[in-house]
C-alpha cells in the first residue's frame, strides 16, 4: 500500500470541508424553510351597502423578515386578470399605479411598521366589487398573498301595480331585493 501525497491529503481535507459545509447549508435552508412556512396573510371576506365605506382589511403574520413593499390588485367577474392599483413602500409613501373605478376613494390606513396593508374605499359603488389581492413582498423569502372578496349589496325598488290602490296613487309599497 502506497503513502498518500501531500496533494491527496489536501484534497481529501477540502472534500470533508465541502461536504461539512453543504450539510450546514441544508440544516440552514430547513430552519428557513421552517419559520417561513407560518407566515402568511391573513385578510377576511367582506360585504358592504352601496354607497357605504368599508375597510380591507390585511396583515403579515409570523415573520420577522424586512418589508420591500405591499401591493394592492383588483379583479372582477368580467376582467378575470388582476390589475395593480397601488403600491405601499416601507416608510408608508402610496403610490396610485391605476384607478380601477377607484380613484380618490381608495386610502392606505394600515402601518407597514406593523405589516399591517389595510385600505379604505369610500362611497362603495356596484363596480367595485371584486376580488381584492394583498400582496407583502419580503426578503429574502418572497411575497405573501391574500384574497379579499368584496360583494356590494345594491337595492332596487320593484313596484307591482297590485301594490296601488284604485283611487289612491299617493300611496305604494316598495319592495327592496339585492342585485
Amino acid at each position: 500500500m502506497s503513502a498518500i501525497s501531500a496533494e491527496e491529503l489536501l484534497f481529501i481535507k477540502a472534500m470533508r470541508r465541502a461536504s461539512m459545509l453543504l450539510k450546514l447549508s441544508c440544516v440552514l435552508l430547513l430552519i428557513i424553510q421552517r419559520d417561513t412556512e407560518s407566515t402568511r396573510v391573513i385578510g377576511e371576506c367582506r360585504t358592504v351597502v352601496q354607497g357605504e365605506d368599508v375597510d380591507l382589511s390585511c396583515r403579515l403574520i409570523e415573520t420577522t423578515e424586512d418589508l420591500e413593499q405591499i401591493t394592492w390588485q383588483k379583479s372582477t367577474a368580467e376582467e378575470t386578470q388582476n390589475h395593480n392599483f397601488m403600491l405601499i413602500n416601507p416608510n408608508g409613501v402610496t403610490t396610485f399605479l391605476a384607478s380601477n373605478g377607484l380613484s380618490g376613494r381608495v386610502q392606505f390606513i394600515g402601518n407597514p411598521s406593523e405589516n399591517l396593508g389595510s385600505i379604505r374605499i369610500t362611497a362603495v359603488r356596484l363596480l367595485d366589487e371584486g376580488t381584492f389581492k394583498c400582496i407583502f413582498s419580503v426578503f429574502p423569502s418572497g411575497t405573501y398573498t391574500t384574497e379579499i372578496p368584496l360583494t356590494v349589496l345594491g337595492c332596487t325598488a320593484v313596484l307591482s301595480s297590485s301594490d296601488f290602490h284604485s283611487s289612491d296613487y299617493s300611496q305604494f309599497n316598495l319592495v327592496f331585493t339585492n342585485v
